[in-house]
């Protein structure tokens, strides 16, 4: 499921651009390459990896990834346990803020809100 939202040119500052759910294949892949947003992907169930700056992460459920603007990424679920994510992409003016300041229960609480819209549950009008 992908949800796009439209542009507001109200919220310069932050804008949320799409979000979503998926449950990967085995094998699943993007990239190698770019994107001129970022995005979050949060981890449901399964694994998978996601390279970086020459690095390469095993990532599992309850882990997590942050793509920012202009870094080449891939990213692939595992061939025997592949991975079900919930993503959010947004931009902004603020956007880099968001991930340049130390993890705190901000960034648990907006994970946590993510999971239940991308599942659309109906607790998710807080």
């Amino acid at each position: 499921m992908i949800t796009y939202m439209f542009k507001n040119n109200h919220f310069q500052e932050l804008q949320l651009l799409h979000y979503g759910t998926e449950a990967c294949t085995p094998g699943h892949h993007f990239g190698p390459a770019m994107r001129d947003y970022y995005k979050i992907h949060y981890i449901l169930n399964g694994k998978g990896t996601f390279e970086v700056g020459g690095k390469t992460y095993t990532l599992h459920k309850g882990q997590g990834f942050l793509i920012v603007p202009h870094s080449v990424v891939h990213y692939e679920a595992d061939q025997d346990d592949p991975w079900e994510y919930s993503w959010v992409a947004f931009q902004g003016s603020n956007s880099s803020s968001f991930y340049s300041r130390p993890v705190c229960p901000s960034i648990t609480r907006f994970l946590s809100w993510v999971m239940r819209m991308t599942r659309c549950d109906p607790a998710c009008t807080e």
